[in-house]
C-alpha cells in the first residue's frame, strides 16, 4: 500500500521545495513499506531519524522563504511542520515499534501529508498563483 502518491498538482513551482516534497514522499512511503512488511524491516529507526532530519532541514529552508515572501499563512504552515517533528520525535523517544505503534503512526503519517498537501500546502501554491511574489 502506498501511503501517499505525488501529484504535479501539488508543485509550488519553486524547483528546490518541489524536489524537497517530492522526497519526502518517497522517504513516506519507504517507511510504510517497512512498518507494514511490504518490505523486510531494515531499520526503521534509521529511517524515521532520516526523515525527521531531512524534514526539519527542508522546513527551517521553507518558512524561511515563506517570510521572505510575505505568505499570510507562515504561522500556521510552521505550526503543522512543527507537529510532524514533534511527533515523529516522541515516537523515537518511545522506541514503540509494536505493530499497534506502527499503525497509530501511519495513521498519523497518512492524515498528515494528506492534510498539507491538499491543505495547507494549497494555500502557498494559491499565493504564489495569485501574488507572484519574487522567487
Amino acid at each position: 500500500m502506498i501511503l501517499a502518491t505525488w501529484d504535479d498538482s501539488f508543485l509550488l513551482g519553486v524547483r528546490q521545495f518541489d524536489e524537497n516534497h517530492q522526497r519526502l514522499f518517497k522517504l513516506l512511503n519507504m517507511i510504510n513499506d517497512q512498518l507494514t512488511g511490504k518490505v523486510p524491516l531494515a531499520n526503521p529507526a534509521a529511517l524515521l531519524n532520516a526523515f525527521s532530519s531531512l524534514s526539519t532541514f527542508y522546513f527551517v529552508q521553507e518558512e524561511r522563504w515563506m517570510a521572505q515572501i510575505s505568505f499570510p499563512g507562515l504561522s500556521e504552515h510552521k505550526e503543522e511542520h512543527d507537529l510532524l517533528i514533534s511527533t515523529i520525535a516522541d515516537v523515537q523517544l518511545s522506541h514503540s515499534q509494536t505493530s499497534s505503534g506502527n499503525e497509530v503512526l501511519l495513521l498519523f503519517l497518512n492524515g498528515w501529508i494528506h492534510r498539507h498537501f491538499n491543505f495547507t500546502n494549497e494555500r502557498l501554491r494559491l499565493f504564489m498563483q495569485h501574488d507572484k511574489p519574487v522567487v
